[in-house]
């Protein structure tokens, strides 16, 4: 009996940071100041009228977070590990309802939840008869929502990044961090 329950997030980019990957661009490319040059924030996700603002506090763990304005944000989780028992989890506010749309290929739960204007943490829990897939769709007139997580089982765990997560160049960040420390902070000669 596989007894591992949430153990990974499903979800990619749940902490809207993107791919880490540098965008391209070609002549007719248009910039200004809110242009994302590097990372594009919404990389995994299909949606519309979103945009991504810095959150902090303990209610956000992950540091960023989806204002959707008659908007919409949707990913496709393609062979998640076989289960019948899934929770979505997510913590949002706003003004007005969101509605939670979680499909299969034989499966469809709906859901509409009240949100206020204070943070809470909401879950809705998922039973699965087909494990090809799993659509998650969120919707809102006026809500931020951030730490998205779709995991297995029925027990919601804190949010965590996906284990699929590209994190190649947060390690090189976090290298050069190191690096420069060590060249402010320490006595270091460099030659050549």
């Amino acid at each position: 009996v596989d007894v591992q329950m949430g153990a990974n997030n499903l979800i990619l980019n749940s902490s809207f940071e993107g791919d880490y990957k540098s965008e391209t661009f070609s002549e007719e490319t248009n910039l200004d100041e809110v242009s994302d040059v590097y990372s594009d924030r919404l990389t995994h996700w299909s949606y519309e009228n979103v945009e991504i603002v810095s959150e902090s506090g303990s209610y956000c763990k992950s540091g960023n977070a989806a204002v959707l304005t008659n908007g919409w944000l949707e990913q496709q989780v393609n062979n998640p590990p076989k289960s019948t028992a899934y929770v979505l989890s997510f913590s949002a506010k706003g003004e007005e309802d969101i509605v939670v749309l979680v499909n299969t290929p034989k499966d469809e739960f709906l859901r509409t939840i009240s949100l206020n204007e204070s943070w809470y943490r909401y879950s809705v829990d998922i039973k699965a008869t087909s494990s090809e897939y799993i659509r998650v769709f969120l919707s809102a007139t006026n809500a931020v929502i951030c730490d998205i997580q779709l995991e297995r089982g029925f027990n919601v765990t804190d949010w965590k990044p996906s284990e699929d997560d590209t994190d190649d160049a947060l390690q090189s960040m976090q290298t050069y961090a190191y690096l420069l420390d060590a060249i402010r902070n320490g006595n270091t000669s460099i030659l050549g």
